[in-house]
């Protein structure tokens, strides 16, 4: 038959490769490559655990979660608990539900974050928010992500917290970490129905709270017409019930990113797996030149503007309930360290000047033409006056879980307590000079 004779042929030529010196060479080079290699990868392992060893990792960080919790259930049994919740948690995108939690459980101890000044806790009001109950009157409800709720740093230090030690403006922490501009509208529409208040103002995050809008709208398209609730006692949402939310979102987010990597090229597959090794991270923090503009940190002024109509509902909606409560509107557009990359990356840092200074003259034009008694105050620059690296050392903390993940020594996470010192005067200022001409 045919096919035995292609056997025999396939068999000899194979037979006569192997007889070949050149393919014994071929061989040999293949295998001292992926020795060499692993061998590589197995000497920057150590080395970025030894380079990191100050360093708290994420593991660290679990750990010392999870004593924390153990103690507390320990010695305060008669006091609620939880791990800090993300809408995300909260409100699983994969169980859709009428109704939008906005915040944390009431009246409970929360675990929050770990950054330089050990694992933050704090307690929520009734509402569920970063405040202390007995006031439902303030000068000012201020709206916005992690950096206005005050992460991982205690409640003085936020910056609710060191402008209301100031005693002249009076200021309820409205912000939920995580967060976007559709859940600053969301939130200043719930909270304003229970805090009466003279400005509704929103810490807008340079790049990050329009790009997480996106996210949301994504996850929760009809987020406009649900209806929003408090997580209050009432709706004896136990703790037991908080780790069945958070195994669903995370079974579901597992699931769907497993099925993401088996729909991927096999170009892809490669590119994600090399990026874990520790031969990738190490030769990416050699060779720190060079930050990637990708990520919701990057705003993108073609997107932006493509998406001009949902950026404009959000403000409108913050806009109409300040209308309906007679107050204010004042949007403050705030910094990452991000904005501090000059030394780094002069091409990242170009790139997002420009695309920032885009995102902000959108935000102002859209502002002006839902009513001209919406103020915009560009907060970007209030760290300026010292070289980039020095800006991000002082003004900003060591993210330890992602500098260890990304092995860039550069990469930082929220504001230091000078920063958030520095920042909270600013707005605290500018709240007093619009207080004063009201």
């Amino acid at each position: 038959m045919w096919y035995y004779s292609l056997f025999y042929k396939l068999n000899f030529l194979l037979a006569s490769i192997m007889k070949s010196n050149f393919f014994k060479d071929i061989i040999i080079i293949i295998i001292i490559t992926i020795v060499s290699l692993f061998a590589l990868n197995i000497v920057f392992h150590y080395w970025l655990m030894y380079s990191e060893k100050n360093d708290v990792t994420y593991i660290d960080i679990e750990k010392n979660f999870l004593n924390k919790y153990s103690s507390i259930i320990q010695d305060q049994p008669e006091k609620k608990f939880s791990k800090y919740l993300t809408i995300y948690e909260i409100n699983p995108p994969n169980l859709r539900n009428d109704i939008f939690y906005i915040q944390n459980p009431a009246n409970t101890n929360i675990i929050f974050c770990e950054e330089e000044n050990g694992l933050i806790e704090f307690t929520t009001d009734k509402f569920g928010f970063r405040n202390k109950n007995g006031k439902n009157k303030y000068d000012v409800i201020i709206l916005g992500d992690s950096f206005t709720e005050g992460a991982c740093v205690d409640d003085e230090k936020s910056i609710p917290g060191v402008i209301n030690s100031r005693k002249k403006v009076s200021i309820y922490n409205g912000g939920k970490g995580g967060t976007g501009l559709i859940y600053f509208a969301l939130a200043a529409d719930k909270l304003s129905n229970e805090i009466k208040n003279k400005i509704i103002a929103v810490n807008l995050i340079q790049g990050i709270s329009i790009n997480r809008m996106f996210s949301t709208i994504k996850n929760y398209p009809n987020i406009f017409e649900q209806k929003l609730e408090f997580l209050d006692e009432e709706k004896k949402l136990s703790l037991v019930n908080h780790r069945m939310f958070h195994k669903l979102y995370f079974e579901k987010y597992n699931e769907l990113r497993i099925k993401k990597f088996e729909d991927d090229s096999f170009f892809l597959k490669s590119k994600k797996l090399i990026s874990h090794t520790a031969l990738y991270l190490g030769l990416k923090k050699i060779f720190k030149n060079y930050v990637y503009y990708t990520g919701e940190r990057a705003p993108v002024c073609d997107k932006l503007n493509e998406n001009r109509l949902l950026i404009k509902k959000s403000i409108k909606s913050l806009y109409n309930t300040s209308v309906k409560n007679e107050s204010k509107l004042v949007i403050f557009y705030i910094p990452t360290f991000w904005n501090y990359m000059k030394d780094v990356d002069n091409n990242f840092y170009r790139n997002l000047s420009k695309n920032s200074d885009c995102e902000f003259n959108l935000i102002k034009k859209i502002a002006s033409e839902i009513d001209s008694s919406v103020i915009i105050e560009d907060k970007r620059f209030i760290f300026e006056g010292f070289p980039h690296k020095e800006i991000r050392d002082i003004y900003f903390a060591n993210n330890h879980d992602l500098r260890f993940t990304m092995g860039l020594s550069y990469v930082r996470g929220h504001y230091s307590e000078i920063g958030f010192e520095k920042i909270s005067d600013s707005i605290s200022l500018s709240l007093q000079n619009i207080l004063s001409n009201n």
